[in-house]
């Protein structure tokens, strides 16, 4: 587990254990940067093959 960074995932799983490798929509990465919260989304699109 990586404790500097949350994950959020399309169904609201919060736990980077629980949504590693599991399909989802969309998720989220997000945390502390010195005094500001960063963090990046990845969104699946029904082109990929693997949506």
């Amino acid at each position: 587990m990586n404790s500097r960074f949350t994950t959020i995932n399309t169904y609201e799983v919060k736990e980077e254990k629980d949504t590693f490798g599991k399909a989802s929509l969309w998720i989220d990465f997000y945390g502390k940067r010195g005094d500001s919260t960063e963090g990046l989304a990845i969104l699946q699109h029904p082109s990929n093959p693997w949506y």
